[in-house]
């Protein structure tokens, strides 16, 4: 009886949560309307979008405002969050491994990746060190005065319930952090990224989204994207501002880099650096140890790496996320759908 009423409510949560996502991305796409709406596709592509995706061609529509070109296989967004997300991703399993305190703990064996050293972190109220030593709180604030003192600056950040990069801040001084969260985050040594990829905007880490997948028993990379800050800020995320840009496979990038709101960009619109062609050293690194690391969690059937490449050129996890990928942002600096020749083994996932 009461395992009868764990799945219906765990099935009850499910449904909830597909209905608040799916509002969220209809509302999500007709903010965009401007974009789409005058963009022509003919009525066998329509027929098509239908009956292999069961959708309005919104999304093929925004997609093909940045790439210029109709693509059957771009993947429609609300799909990807609504259905396609929930079921490789286990909401419980995913809950506790987006912990962003947890990424040492999960992943500091991998080979070949470095994670950020933790200074601090708090979780529900207890404060512990990098070590998971439980300290007190008077123990945290000397480790953090003792770091900006010796480092100048650190960054704080929320450790749940975090998007889009809205909750890392800079701090530079002990009375930032006393004001700035009151429980659940982590105070973090500051990346800087190397040269090549610093140029491009030295204000801001610039960080790598690659989101892994696990297709038909076997994981797969998805294109990867570079996003840099527009401006002059620590934060790279294209919510907060930022601009996005392929990578192909030899490290170099794409033409043309966008923001989510549809300009578009063949340089960068401060430091000047021509985007195409514009070269990665040692970005034939990062798919492989993508892979690497989501293998610690075969639990989830996909994962949103955010990885750079430090001043010595090792790849560094910045973050981990389960939930809210945001599949858009690979398909249109790339022109082609996020999950290529599998495509077809997805949209069966899709219809069972």
């Amino acid at each position: 009886m009461k395992k009868g009423i764990k799945l219906l409510i765990n099935k009850l949560y499910t449904i909830y949560y597909r209905i608040v996502i799916y509002y969220y991305e209809i509302k999500k796409i007709y903010k965009k309307r401007n974009l789409w709406k005058d963009i022509k596709i003919s009525k066998e592509n329509k027929k098509e979008i239908r009956k292999r995706y069961g959708t309005k061609d919104y999304w093929h529509r925004y997609y093909q405002y940045f790439t210029g070109k109709f693509d059957i296989n771009y993947f429609p967004e609300i799909l990807f969050s609504t259905i396609i997300e929930p079921k490789l991703n286990s909401k419980k399993v995913a809950n506790v491994l987006s912990n962003k305190s947890l990424l040492q703990t999960l992943y500091g064996d991998v080979e070949g990746i470095y994670i950020p050293k933790t200074i601090i972190q708090n979780s529900y109220g207890r404060f512990f060190d990098n070590d998971g030593n439980v300290i007190s709180i008077q123990q945290a604030k000397n480790k953090v005065i003792k770091y900006l003192n010796e480092n100048k600056k650190a960054i704080i950040k929320k450790s749940v319930d975090t998007c889009s990069g809205e909750s890392v801040k800079l701090i530079t001084s002990i009375d930032q952090w006393d004001n700035t969260y009151k429980q659940n985050y982590i105070i973090q040594e500051t990346i800087s990224n190397q040269e090549d990829i610093k140029k491009l905007n030295p204000n801001s880490l610039n960080t790598m989204r690659v989101i892994t997948y696990i297709c038909n028993g076997k994981y797969f990379c998805a294109p990867i994207v570079l996003r840099i800050r527009g401006g002059n800020s620590h934060v790279d995320n294209a919510h907060a501002g930022g601009i996005f840009i392929g990578i192909k496979s030899d490290g170099t990038l794409c033409k043309e880099a966008y923001t989510e709101y549809g300009k578009k960009f063949e340089e960068h619109p401060y430091t000047k650096i021509k985007f195409n062609g514009y070269k990665i050293n040692g970005f034939e690194k990062i798919k492989d140890v993508a892979i690497s690391l989501h293998k610690k969690t075969p639990q989830l059937g996909t994962i949103s790496w955010d990885i750079t490449l430090n001043e010595k050129g090792i790849p560094v996890l910045v973050e981990a996320n389960t939930y809210g990928s945001g599949i858009w942002i690979i398909q249109i600096p790339h022109g082609k759908g996020f999950f290529e020749d599998n495509t077809g083994e997805i949209i069966k996932l899709l219809k069972r």
